[in-house]
């Protein structure tokens, strides 16, 4: 933690000689040093929220860079597993906490209610709620810019990022990571288009890439159905590019969905031989791969109709 603003005057004064009468020379000017905030290298924050008729307090971490700037800072969400925390995500991933220290983005850490997110009834808690709360407490910093929010997910928190960005206009990209839409999540229309990096392994034993009964009651549409219907929600070129990756000692097929609305893209990711997982090897970064794609397909535009289609239909919407 850094105090970081030093604001100097220096006053000359001289005296004339033989008399008694005194001047005061006028100061040189000095240019203004920045102001920057002071804050904590993280903090926890915490807001109440109704849940079964109780008001219950609904913590989340924010990370901040090393030598904060006077700057706004993009936002990233990162939701963790099913009996994961906020705080266990960010002390198991050096790659993410060093990309916040790098100073590319604020980072923000929930904690699931009864540690799992509600995707599909797995609590009564409402989190897009949540989620919309946070934004909401961000807004009121001149840190944060809430025009570059982002959501990342591992399993079931990947779940609840696919849901925001079916069912809110609050990202602007997001990363599902071995985990892809539920069935119902899927027949939802989006009211925004965002790009998507989807990452599934082909031996997934717990939310199957072939689709089907996962965990919970959890009914999965297929990894490749759930980004072929961002792609097809998002207007995109229904035929991709595929490029063949390594990642570590695995194979990797990677399908790219371009000319989507708006600029966006969707990638869809299968690693063969990867299960329930994402360490992919010790030289895989996949979370600067992650920012790269949300950087690179930046969706900044002004106002402006378009048409979208979605199962089938064609719609207007103002973006």
């Amino acid at each position: 933690m850094r105090l970081l603003a030093l604001v100097l005057f220096f006053v000359l004064s001289a005296c004339g000689g033989g008399g008694s009468s005194e001047s005061i020379l006028p100061a040189p000017q000095m240019g203004t040093m920045p102001v920057v905030p002071e804050v904590p290298l993280s903090e926890q924050r915490s807001i109440t929220q109704t849940i079964n008729g109780q008001l219950v307090d609904r913590t989340y971490l924010v990370s901040y860079p090393e030598g904060v700037s006077e700057d706004e800072y993009p936002v990233v969400f990162f939701f963790h597993g099913s009996g994961g925390t906020g705080e266990g995500w960010l002390d198991n991933n050096s790659d993410v906490s060093r990309l916040i220290d790098e100073g590319k983005f604020i980072g923000i850490f929930p904690d699931g209610y009864d540690k799992r997110w509600n995707v599909s009834g797995e609590t009564n808690a409402d989190d897009v709620e949540f989620v919309s709360l946070i934004i909401g407490e961000l807004d009121g910093s001149e840190l944060f810019d809430v025009n570059k929010i982002y959501g990342v997910g591992i399993s079931n928190g990947a779940g609840l990022v696919n849901r925001i960005a079916k069912e809110t206009t609050l990202f602007k990209a997001i990363a599902p990571i071995i985990s892809q839409q539920t069935v119902t999540i899927g027949e939802t229309f989006p009211s925004r288009a965002v790009s998507v990096f989807q990452v599934n392994g082909t031996e997934d034993d717990l939310i199957p890439v072939n689709g089907g009964s996962g965990v919970g009651d959890s009914i999965f549409m297929s990894a490749q159905a759930s980004a072929e219907n961002w792609a097809l929600n998002f207007n995109c070129n229904m035929t991709p590019t595929i490029q063949n990756k390594t990642w570590g000692s695995l194979a990797v097929k990677q399908y790219t969905f371009g000319s989507c609305l708006d600029n966006q893209k969707v990638r869809y990711s299968i690693v063969e031989g990867a299960g329930h997982t994402s360490e992919f090897g010790k030289n895989v970064d996949l979370y600067s791969l992650i920012w790269s794609f949300f950087t690179a397909t930046d969706n900044d535009r002004a106002a402006r109709n378009y048409k979208i289609l979605a199962l089938g239909d064609s719609y207007t919407r103002d973006q």
